[in-house]
């Protein structure tokens, strides 16, 4: 198992490049395709525009595979035919660095926390955890969660339509 450092902004990351790239080649289909939804094939229909190179090229020394994200999820339309996707992709290994979840405070026993993910383009942000949530590894021990949010356009001939919260 060969770990070589990989540094990226404010991170330093140990990855364990080869077991990542096996658990991602067994990947059959990713998220958007796997939901089937509307907003996932919106999202799948852009994927390769969504990350910069530069997180294209961190995601390859990291041996992910962009196109098999394990969790992708349209957030809200933002006005504008643009939209707000979240979504991860894990790696074997770890790093150093800021968390993109941060606690805040704690009052009583609830964690307040927030989001801190670092901007890469007006379009494109992503940050990283030591968490294991929907991963795509037999072996769970050892992930960094990638966390990212992107803002793409509405690009389907079929109008989106906001899924109705029913009343209680």
């Amino acid at each position: 198992m060969t770990m070589t450092e990989v540094t990226y902004k404010n991170w330093s990351f140990k990855p364990n490049r080869e077991e990542t790239a096996r658990a991602y080649a067994a990947v059959k289909r990713a998220s958007a395709e796997e939901s089937e939804s509307i907003e996932g094939v919106n999202y799948a229909k852009q994927r390769d525009r969504v990350f910069p190179k530069e997180i294209k090229e961190l995601f390859e020394a990291l041996g992910i595979d962009y196109k098999k994200e394990p969790e992708v999820s349209h957030y809200k339309e933002l006005g504008n035919g643009e939209h707000l996707y979240t979504g991860w992709f894990h790696f074997k290994g770890s790093f150093d660095g800021p968390d993109y979840l941060d606690k805040i405070s704690q009052e009583n026993t609830e964690d307040k926390k927030e989001f801190n993910v670092f901007a890469i383009t007006k379009r494109f942000s992503i940050g990283f955890r030591n968490e294991s949530f929907l991963a795509n590894f037999e072996d769970r021990s050892n992930l960094v969660q990638v966390e990212f949010e992107c803002i793409i356009p509405w690009v389907l001939d079929v109008e989106f339509e906001p899924e109705e919260i029913p009343e209680d």
